[in-house]
């Protein structure tokens, strides 16, 4: 029996940016659509892609990094996990509306992922936060990194204010297991949390609605 084509014209691919909020399709959805790729397949990938921005989702961070940590410990190599998070999503959904909110996340999950190389990883945990593995990265290079990554945040503007990454890191040695998991993640969301609030003493303004 022939497989029977699946329907890929402008109309139903707008239909399934309805279904998902009034949001265009991720554009590695689209292109798989476009493809020929079987509707049930394309199932599969929502269940681990987060719609909005495209990228995987982050269920569990410390499994997130076990993959990597077993590659450490196979090269004696560390890794360094930033946590970020978007600082004034709230702002952006209270000032102006939530398609603006949506369009900050999508924003910021592409400044992300120009910091990503091919081997990294990167994903969205949930809200306004994501989740980036960095592989063979020491702390020297971490830090010039994250501060790399919200420096440029600041010179994104969106809707006449700046995007915002909050970030912070934490390096897993090699070969200390699930407590290096754990300690890395801690650090990471730690240094996250001292770098938001310095964000929000210095754009305090911007949580002032108008």
């Amino acid at each position: 029996m022939k497989r029977e084509e699946p329907n890929t014209t402008p109309e139903i691919l707008n239909e399934l940016s309805r279904e998902i909020g009034g949001l265009m399709l991720s554009s590695r959805i689209r292109e798989l659509l476009e493809a020929g790729i079987h509707s049930s397949e394309v199932d599969q990938i929502h269940l681990t892609t987060d719609r909005l921005t495209g990228l995987p989702k982050i269920e569990d961070v410390v499994e997130f990094l076990r993959p990597e940590s077993s590659y450490a410990d196979r090269t004696q190599r560390p890794f360094t996990y930033i946590h970020a998070d978007l600082v004034f999503l709230k702002a952006f959904n209270d000032d102006l509306n939530y398609a603006a909110g949506n369009e900050a996340l999508v924003k910021a999950a592409r400044l992300l992922e120009s910091f990503k190389r091919p081997y990294d990883a990167l994903g969205r945990i949930y809200g306004d936060e994501f989740g980036l593995v960095m592989r063979d990265m020491d702390t020297k290079d971490a830090e010039a990194r994250m501060k790399q990554m919200m420096s440029e945040s600041e010179r994104v503007i969106l809707y006449e204010r700046p995007l915002l990454i909050s970030a912070g890191f934490g390096t897993y040695a090699p070969r200390s297991g699930i407590a290096g998991i754990n300690q890395a993640k801690e650090s990471a969301e730690e240094m996250h949390k001292i770098n938001k609030k310095l964000f929000h003493e210095r754009y305090s303004h911007l949580n002032r609605r108008k």
